[in-house]
């Protein structure tokens, strides 16, 4: 199946992200006790309006929704609020089978921040944020630790996107159109959840 890229000019008038957690309570039936358990399966969701698009604007997110053709379709974006930045160097994953929430990097410029909290990265096809600002040392290695807690083991050398950061979406509906109002000044209202396969 391919996969779309969101248009880089096409930014929504107003939007909401979230974190929908993979987690579960569990409560003793003798002495009401609670525990809690994280997952891994965490993943993103976004819903977008659109107001007052153009018609060069509105044919082009008319024909992305055409093309999704409802939750069968992917596509890839990133939080609309937030820009990446340079990279600090040359970011690679360093040493395989890494899981959790803190990942071992390396290629990085030395001695030095590469990363400020609340930032995006990607690993694979995973968007995630980082949770500490991160530095690198005198190697240029880094250890970062990131959320929601990595899905998929990514491989030894596998490149770190920082400076357009994106994860693969697909709509949360399978009815998805455009209001029109006279003088073709048109708004859409769009809800994608991060996929994971």
């Amino acid at each position: 199946m391919a996969i779309l890229d969101w248009p880089e000019h096409l930014r929504p008038s107003s939007m909401s992200w979230t974190l929908l957690s993979s987690g579960s309570m569990f409560e003793s039936v003798f002495n009401k006790s609670t525990q809690t358990v994280t997952f891994p399966g965490s993943k993103w969701k976004v819903s977008m309006n659109f107001q007052d698009l153009d018609d060069f604007d509105s044919r082009l997110l008319e024909s992305i929704i055409v093309d999704l053709d409802g939750m069968g379709g992917r596509i890839r974006m990133g939080d609309f609020g937030r820009y990446g930045v340079p990279p600090q160097g040359t970011p690679i994953i360093s040493g395989a089978n890494q899981t959790g929430k803190s990942i071992n990097t390396a290629g990085w410029l030395p001695d030095r921040m590469i990363l400020a909290r609340g930032q995006y990265l990607t690993i694979g096809d995973e968007m995630k944020m980082v949770l500490n600002d991160a530095w690198s040392d005198e190697q240029g290695f880094a250890t970062i630790r990131i959320g929601p807690m990595l899905r998929v083991s990514p491989a030894a050398g596998a490149p770190i996107e920082v400076q357009s950061p994106r994860g693969i979406f697909m709509l949360t509906e399978n009815e998805n159109g455009v209001d029109r109002k006279p003088a073709f000044s048109n708004d859409f209202n769009l809800s994608f959840m991060e996929y994971i396969e």
